[in-house]
């Protein structure tokens, strides 16, 4: 009913947007938030002041539909502030998005206004002391560093693991210094 209510009334419908529906989980919602006061005062108030309430008088009759007055009041104000909010939280957003979509033009254009200009030819210092390299001459006369090889002889490595202090010999590590 209230989804209805709020689909139906408290639309607001612009042109140039997509038309928006209010989801029935937030009608639930906005109604499950209202109804718990409703539900406290009605039931659970209402049980403590019984003695009071089952009197035989003016003041217990005017006590218990006061009750109910100020329960049914306040679920209509709790629906109002719950479906009023979704105007504002739809102004913010529009508001948050108005920010996202003028810096998007702005970088677009920006992003266009680069691509139209044309890159210079810069020229940069040689890269560790090396030779200038000439991008028009072909790859085999360049001039080309031998890479350092490593030395990977097994005496080299039998070497190291003489060296390395075994995990369980104890004194070893004492003699350690750091």
């Amino acid at each position: 009913m209230y989804r209805y209510f709020a689909n139906k009334f408290l639309k607001h419908s612009q042109v140039h947007a997509v038309e928006q529906n209010v989801e029935w989980a937030y009608a639930f919602d906005v109604h499950c938030n209202s109804f718990f006061p409703l539900y406290l005062i009605t039931y659970v108030l209402h049980f403590f002041l019984l003695p009071i309430l089952k009197m035989d008088n003016w003041f217990s009759l005017f006590i218990g539909n006061s009750m109910y007055l100020a329960a049914w009041v306040y679920y209509f104000y709790i629906t109002f502030l719950g479906f009023h909010a979704i105007r504002r939280n739809a102004e913010e957003l529009s508001s948050y998005l108005k920010d996202l979509n003028s810096w998007t033009s702005e970088i677009k254009k920006k992003d266009v206004l680069a691509k139209k200009t044309k890159v210079k030819k810069h020229n940069y210092p040689p890269i560790r002391s090396t030779g200038v390299i000439d991008s028009n001459s072909p790859p085999s006369s360049r001039p080309t560093s031998p890479l350092p090889q490593e030395k990977t002889t097994t005496e080299t490595k039998n070497e190291v693991k003489k060296e390395r202090i075994k995990s369980y010999d104890y004194r070893s590590w004492d003699k350690y210094n750091v």
